[in-house]
């Protein structure tokens, strides 16, 4: 019998080592667990980072280059107004050069046209005194 209640103390100590392994195990496995946790946390962070900064480099990316495109866009749409400008001044100028040629032409015609119509007056007024003198003559 009394290897019966050294067999029964023997299985109990077996047991309670089978427990304690057991909880350590347990322990140790949620201790792991936790720690992998954390870690997988840790790199889906640093992850979610690194594509949060990703797009923002992308975008920044994107924004100049929007930007050097509306500035060649607006460049462009400046260089054109200019020439426009420029032909449309030119343009006018020689409109104004051809209106003052014939300005002059038209004044130059004007003033023949006003010694001949005192030419014509001066004849007109030899022709009447002539006229009155043959009148005046019996």
């Amino acid at each position: 019998m009394a290897e019966t209640g050294n067999k029964s103390k023997n299985e109990y100590e077996m047991n309670a080592i089978a427990y304690i392994v057991a909880g350590v195990a347990l322990v140790a496995g949620i201790a792991i667990g936790f720690f992998i946790s954390r870690f997988q946390a840790g790199r889906t962070e640093i992850e979610n980072r690194e594509k949060a900064v990703k797009i923002l480099m992308e975008a920044r990316e994107q924004a100049r280059a929007v930007e050097l495109q509306a500035k060649d866009s607006a460049l462009k749409i400046t260089q054109t107004a200019e020439g426009d400008i420029t032909r449309l001044r030119s343009d006018l100028l020689k409109e104004d050069e051809r209106l003052q040629h014939r300005r002059s032409e038209l004044d130059s015609r004007m003033e023949k046209l006003e010694q001949r119509e005192q030419a014509v007056n001066k004849r007109q007024s030899a022709v009447d005194k002539r006229l009155n003198d043959i009148e005046k003559t019996p």
